[in-house]
């Protein structure tokens, strides 16, 4: 009788690494983005988006546009994380009594950081 290898790694008890990065910015269609938000306002908003499979890691906000890089689940799309970060954005800010009209033009890039940086986050 021949024991049969029992496999090392199951699916159900697995949880993958990945490192999928994407840059998405936003601009208004017009007007500003509002400036003076509560601290916890893309805390909140964090916590949805990692029940989308995606992790808010950097974020730059001015009256002009939102950029905010996130690390994504490999099932996500580029156009699903646009769709989700725009449309929770959008809601939240509602929600905040502070409605704005996003340009229907989003940037979304891949992220790529291969390159060693410095302490200034430059590419040394």
């Amino acid at each position: 009788m021949t024991i049969k290898p029992q496999p090392l790694y199951i699916a159900h008890n697995l949880s993958p690494a990945y490192q999928l990065r994407y840059g998405w910015t936003g601009w208004p269609s017009e007007g500003s983005f509002p400036t003076k938000l509560p601290p916890s306002f893309l805390q909140e908003l964090a916590q949805l988006w990692e029940k989308d499979g995606l992790r808010l890691l950097e974020h730059a906000w001015s009256p002009q546009q939102i950029s905010l890089t996130f690390s994504a689940i490999p099932e996500i799309s580029p156009v699903l994380l646009a769709t989700r970060v725009k449309g929770r954005l959008q809601h939240a800010l509602r929600q905040e009594s502070k409605p704005i009209k996003f340009s229907r033009k989003l940037g979304v890039r891949p992220c790529l950081s291969t390159y060693p940086r410095n302490k200034q986050g430059q590419i040394t």
